[in-house]
């Protein structure tokens, strides 16, 4: 029999070290949990449906939990769903990119991009702060580069998610 020494790192802390051998980072203080669940909101004639949820992923050198988020966008003008990702795995690798994260300020964000390869499409980070159990709000800030030009886009281009949008807990 075999007994292995844990260390306990609160993710907020910001000296913590991890250790030289890691087999799983797991979230033994729920600070995840609060952003898990459905959320919807409407802002610049769009519906955002978001899933968040928590699970552990396996990497080559050690698990870890985190999450993952799906979204549905739809014009409320022409019913037209923009983008929807409730068909893909939230663990797909396709939507790694929409992995969120906590910064050092304790605002969680991710990175955002268009999951249809089009060029007429701004792409950044979505920064989400917890108002309270059922209220969030989006930020969203776009990469330097990432605007398109009238000459890629001669009709336009989109903003998918807006600049700032309040989400409410569905369930």
């Amino acid at each position: 029999m075999s007994l292995e020494a844990h260390r306990a790192c609160i993710l907020d802390e910001e000296n913590c070290e991890l250790p030289s051998s890691l087999d799983y980072v797991k979230d033994i203080n729920d600070i995840l949990d609060p952003l898990v669940g459905k959320w919807s909101g409407i802002a610049n004639g769009k519906s955002y449906e978001l899933n968040i949820e928590k699970y552990r992923e396996n990497s080559a050198d050690f698990a870890m939990d985190i999450l993952g988020k799906q979204h549905k966008i739809i014009d409320l003008n022409t019913d037209e769903v923009i983008e929807d990702t409730f068909n893909v795995s939230i663990r797909s690798k396709r939507l790694r990119g929409h992995g969120i994260t906590q910064g050092r300020n304790g605002n969680w964000f991710y990175d955002f991009f268009q999951l249809k390869s089009s060029e007429c499409y701004i792409y950044g980070n979505v920064f989400i702060t917890k108002i309270d159990d059922n209220t969030l709000k989006l930020f969203f800030q776009q990469y330097g580069s990432s605007q398109p030009t009238q000459e890629d886009c001669p009709s336009g281009f989109n903003q998918l998610y807006p600049d700032n949008m309040i989400l409410t807990r569905v369930e």
